[in-house]
């Protein structure tokens, strides 16, 4: 459904003109409009630093998460003292060549008057005006950003729309954009991040494995196929270690053999199937160990009867 407001989106911008009279650009290259799959503030809250100035306080992880979901926030009379400013700092120091647009979506009550700002660390490191509108009225503004490479962006909120009624001064405002084909992958930051050879990680930009979670996860049950379960423990022709072998390994290494140590734990982590495999492997041969005891013990407690019954016919003996 959201991928679906996402393309619904996109083809309202394409089909109407910005604010600042850009036009679009024809599919060519690297300066063609993009879908907002490329949404550079996906997540921004959690990936940039992100500040919030003024006398009332949007909630900024509901502008960033891709859901749209509105936020109305009063008192935005065209006051100075009443503007709210949010500025995305730390972007990634990519060209936009000609192909980047930025922008926020509404429902409800449009933002009249407002002001986009972008530092170009390109041309000069300096702020530059991406869009100053005194008279938007439309719910969904988007605005081509000149060529340049800008890492940080500021977007203004002065006046609303609504200049009648009970909602004076009232916005909606549901998500802020900077959709840059080259900086960002598909759904960056929102989802999943994806290499070339189709490793996928969530919580991780450089995914190693075919998945990599940089996190904790939660779940019913998890399966774990794996092969050579250790049932050759039980053989015959299998090599049980003594305990003598097994205490000399204790005692030179700080952990049981054939199991990785804390530090290697700790640098490679563990595989889970790998790792039940070896301690099930450890269970059994403590197993065999067990029931030779078990057979030892049994086998002193005869002897000891032996010793006792002999005990007493001595002492019969030596009485008579």
């Amino acid at each position: 459904m959201k991928k679906i407001i996402y393309i619904i989106l996109v083809m309202s911008l394409m089909r109407s003109l910005s604010a600042e009279g850009q036009t679009i650009f024809s599919p060519v290259g690297n300066t063609s409009y993009i879908g907002l799959d490329k949404n550079l503030l996906f997540n921004a809250p959690s990936r940039y630093q992100v500040t919030q100035t003024g006398t009332r306080q949007f909630n900024l992880p509901g502008l960033f998460d891709g859901s749209l979901y509105v936020e109305y926030l009063p008192g935005f009379d065209g006051n100075v003292s009443n503007d709210v400013t949010i500025e995305i700092s730390g972007l990634p120091d990519y060209h936009t060549q000609n192909g980047a647009f930025i922008g926020f979506t509404t429902r409800g009550y449009p933002i009249k008057v407002f002001k986009i700002e972008g530092f170009d660390n390109y041309n000069g490191g300096v702020w530059r005006t991406i869009a100053n509108v005194n008279d938007n009225l439309n719910a969904t503004y988007s605005v081509l950003l000149p060529s340049g490479s800008y890492t940080k962006v500021r977007f203004k909120f002065s006046k609303s729309s609504e200049e009648l009624g009970p909602y004076v001064g009232y916005v909606g405002l549901s998500e802020l954009f900077f959709v840059h084909n080259e900086a960002a992958k598909a759904y960056d930051g929102l989802m999943v991040q994806y290499s070339t050879n189709g490793n996928v990680g969530i919580g991780t930009t450089t995914p190693a494995e075919k998945l990599a979670v940089n996190g904790k996860i939660r779940a019913h049950e998890i399966k774990v196929e794996t092969a050579n379960w250790p049932d050759y423990v039980f053989a015959k022709d299998y090599e049980l270690p003594t305990l003598q072998e097994t205490e000399k390994h204790i005692k030179e290494k700080g952990h049981l053999p054939d199991i990785p140590s804390a530090e290697e734990v700790k640098s490679n982590g563990i595989d889970l199937g790998e790792m039940n495999a070896k301690l099930l492997q450890k269970i059994e041969e403590l197993t065999l160990h067990l029931i030779e005891k078990d057979r030892e013990i049994k086998n002193l407690y005869k002897l000891n009867n032996r010793v006792i019954d002999l005990e007493l016919k001595i002492e019969k003996l030596t009485n008579r």
